[in-house]
């Protein structure tokens, strides 16, 4: 994999501006509400590598694979001591999910994802209603908002066709 030469706004400039945004964080901030994280789901090993490789251009740590087995676990639990289960569940998207980043931070990580070849997953951020769902039950809202955005936008057309999802490794 290797990265796309940016078409949009995002730039080396804007990637040092998400390090500087990590390092200002208040740590105020950070006691109360716990450690900013980056989670990803449905991404190949190839496609997670390269994931892997961008941030750490920017010194944003790799984020945390979610797998199938934590379906049945709450979003709070998988995010505050990374919860597993024994669940399983089919799903063909991939998901790039924060928590307890500032949104300035989730606007220009967002934007610097458009820079990494890596087919566009869905983004999300939890919030206190998804952190008391089921991971399952945040991915198949997730889906949900997306058919309807996609209907809204591209009509009975449906949009234009992406690469399927490959097995996520656990």
């Amino acid at each position: 994999m290797t990265r796309r030469p940016s078409s949009s706004s995002t730039s080396l400039r804007d990637a040092d501006n998400l390090t500087a945004v990590a390092r200002t964080w208040p740590l105020e901030h950070v006691a109360r509400e716990g450690k900013p994280r980056i989670f990803t789901f449905g991404f190949s090993a190839e496609e997670s590598a390269a994931i892997d490789a961008a941030l750490a251009e920017i010194r944003v740590p790799a984020p945390t694979r979610l797998g199938p087995s934590q379906a049945g676990c709450r979003v709070g639990d998988i995010v505050d001591r990374d919860a597993d289960g024994s669940g399983s569940f089919d799903c063909g998207e991939r998901l790039v999910l924060f928590a307890r980043l500032p949104g300035e931070a989730v606007g220009r990580l967002v934007d610097f994802f458009g820079s990494i070849d890596v087919p566009r997953p869905i983004f999300a951020t939890v919030t206190e209603t998804s952190a008391t769902w089921t991971f399952a039950e945040l991915l198949e809202h997730l889906m949900e908002e997306k058919r309807a955005h996609e209907a809204a936008r591209f009509g009975a057309a449906g949009p234009p066709p992406t690469a399927p999802a490959t097995p996520a490794e656990p």
